[in-house]
């Protein structure tokens, strides 16, 4: 795992600080399910975080439709991460994983069952998918209403309930249920700081899991 100082070399340092809860958390989630040796997909894997909090053996390959960010990710240059341009709705790798993410990508998507059916497609059949999606019943979605959608730019709102049903459909089962911080990075507009925040937002998500700000999801194939 290569540390945060050596990623802010490479990527920059406008970094957000739930991002690395959000892949340290990925990590551990990982390693909970599947055993070593592991082909793993990130769709809409933004500048490439996931190589810094990946163990050795893992191949990392990365999908996201912004050029930009797909031209940082290659500067790192990880020997076991190759990252691409590609469509989370239109997309054919040729091969298949052993997990499969979608973190904070799915709600922006304008068909996102497309995007589960080419995950069902692109997955082992004992295969782990974990995403990570907004809250519908969140504090700043009850508090903000439609305003909140429109400012992060989501076109849908679930709860873990509802997207585990539709996720369903393509052969996906729930088996864990984990919450994110209960404001999330949204919380910045008011603290400049977030980080000495952050301990005890996770806290309150735990406390209040049916109103903290997402939730990771993770299912078996």
């Amino acid at each position: 795992m290569i540390d945060k100082k050596t990623y802010e070399e490479i990527v920059g340092k406008n970094i957000r600080y739930e991002i690395l809860y959000r892949y340290e958390t990925i990590r551990r989630l990982i390693k909970k399910y599947k055993k070593d040796n592991l082909k793993i997909l990130d769709i809409g894997c933004g500048h490439g975080f996931l190589p810094f909090f990946a163990e050795k053996n893992w191949i990392i390959y990365g999908i996201d439709n912004d050029e930009e960010r797909i031209r940082r990710a290659r500067k790192i240059q990880h020997k076991n991460a190759i990252f691409k341009k590609g469509d989370a709705e239109n997309f054919n790798l040729n091969k298949k994983f052993d997990v499969i993410l979608a973190l904070d990508v799915i709600e922006h998507l304008n068909h996102p069952e497309k995007c589960l059916k080419l995950i069902s497609k692109h997955l082992y059949d004992d295969g782990i998918f974990i995403v990570s999606n907004p809250n519908r019943h969140s504090f700043w979605t009850l508090f903000f209403d439609n305003r909140f959608i429109r400012l992060e730019n989501h076109k849908h709102y679930w709860s873990s309930e509802q997207f585990a049903k539709m996720a369903e459909k393509f052969g996906f089962k729930l088996v864990e249920i984990l919450p994110r911080p209960f404001f999330g990075e949204a919380i910045g507009w008011f603290i400049k700081d977030y980080r000495p925040f952050l301990k005890y937002d996770n806290y309150l998500g735990k406390l209040f899991p049916n109103n903290c700000t997402g939730c990771f999801l993770v299912f078996k194939f």
